[in-house]
């Protein structure tokens, strides 16, 4: 029973982090065309919740952005069917930040994986840790050069983990105009 508990308590910590860790951007609209390519470069493609603010009352538009002007965002709600978004009635654009989540993946997975496979390779590469015996010859101390190659192969494995697992979570990301 023991050995259920541990997993689970570890998801619900992870869960947790992760609802913790979200992005609120205060922007502004675009207002020329550079404007619009960079907001373009962050939002298409991605899944999104627009709240807008029309005459009628407000209301939120899931979909997926496909296009970004200074006017206007399309956003396709159904296979086929684009939606003009004007951004004048823009309050708020929600989407899940997945390149941004896997570098900070990748940072979190390298830094503990570098330090380890430094400590690991440096215990291996030492030969004072094998002197107890007589009967083993004399040998080079390599341990720093060992430290180094596992540091950066442990470093470059874990952070790559942590990449995949970033990218899954993604970063909740809010655009508040």
């Amino acid at each position: 029973m023991q050995r259920a508990r541990t997993p689970t308590a570890l998801m619900a910590a992870c869960a947790v982090l992760s609802l913790a860790c979200s992005s609120v951007i205060q922007t502004h609209r675009p207002a020329s065309a550079a404007e619009a390519q960079d907001m373009a470069s962050d939002l298409n493609g991605q899944d999104v919740e627009v709240t807008v603010d029309p005459a009628h009352g407000r209301e939120a538009i899931r979909g997926r952005v496909v296009a970004v002007d200074v006017k206007s965002m399309v956003v396709v709600i159904s296979p086929g069917s684009g939606t003009p978004v004007p951004f004048e009635d823009t309050r708020q654009i929600t989407f899940n930040d997945r390149g941004h989540s896997g570098r900070i993946g990748f940072l979190i997975g390298a830094v503990p994986g570098v330090i380890g496979g430094f400590v690991l390779g440096k215990l291996l590469g030492n030969c004072m840790a094998f002197r107890g015996d007589e009967n083993i010859p004399p040998c080079q101390d390599h341990s720093t050069g060992i430290g180094v190659e596992s540091a950066i192969g442990a470093g470059l494995f874990t952070g790559l983990i942590g990449l995949v697992i970033g990218r899954v979570v993604g970063h909740p990301t809010t655009m508040t105009f």
